[in-house]
């Protein structure tokens, strides 16, 4: 078809922005994931397995640990971290792999992809990916929340999330924080004690140009109990 007599709307392609469009989710069903092809895409539109664990989800069942979240994802074994019965990838945060144990104070959603998906991130696992969407400083209001939680084994836990917007749909910055300790956990645990950090902000200098800055520092600390020393043979018997 000659260029001259094609829509004009035909020869133009918008690529989805790279951040994650929520607004459309309603409670635990969400409608977009960024993780099956590294945009905001309709999930109906991706040919994947795509699971994807909600805000709404996470705070309803107030799931404090990165694991017990995964719990609820069908298909995917929380003992070993296999989906489908395969190898994954379980420690991706915003589609990049890093070290160490992801907090879910930090985390506004998780994205788990079912099956191999090399297209889209090179070298894979068979089983699938587990994708963790940071928490993001909103432009458009500001929230506050704070919860306090105590429980057996002197537990108690505080946890803060507040968002405030410095220039609205321009600038804002949001402050996540939780400190938790819990003491004689575990026979070989006498306490056990996690400080959590994470600072955003997100700039938009142009109506379709914005620019994030994450800071986290996490600090889980245990704690080992004295060993019990007995004596196995008081009398001296042979």
């Amino acid at each position: 078809v000659p260029a001259d007599t094609m829509n004009p709307d035909e020869r133009t392609i918008t690529l989805s922005p790279f951040t994650v469009d929520a607004s459309t989710d309603r409670g635990y069903y969400a409608t977009h994931a960024i993780s099956g092809s590294r945009l905001n895409e309709p999930i109906k539109n991706v040919p994947l397995s795509i699971t994807v664990i909600t805000p709404e989800l996470m705070q309803d069942l107030d799931v404090d640990r990165y694991d017990d979240a995964l719990r609820f994802t069908s298909s995917y074994n929380a003992d070993n971290g296999r989906i489908r019965g395969l190898t994954a990838f379980n420690n991706n945060r915003n589609s990049a792999g890093i070290d160490g144990e992801l907090e879910t104070t930090g985390i506004d959603r998780i994205e788990v992809v079912k099956g191999p998906a090399t297209l889209m991130y090179g070298v894979t696992a068979a089983g699938g990916q587990v994708n963790a969407i940071s928490k993001k400083a909103k432009l458009q209001r500001n929230s506050y929340q704070i919860d306090a939680q105590v429980g057996s084994e002197s537990r108690f836990r505080a946890r803060l999330d507040a968002n405030q917007v410095l220039i609205p749909d321009r600038l804002a910055t949001r402050l996540n924080l939780k400190y938790e300790k819990i003491d004689h956990l575990y026979l070989d645990t006498a306490e056990q004690t996690a400080k959590f950090l994470q600072w955003t902000t997100t700039y938009r200098p142009f109506r379709k140009t914005s620019l994030t800055l994450e800071v986290e520092a996490n600090r889980p600390e245990r704690s080992n109990s004295p060993t019990l020393l007995t004596e196995t043979n008081p009398a001296g018997l042979p």
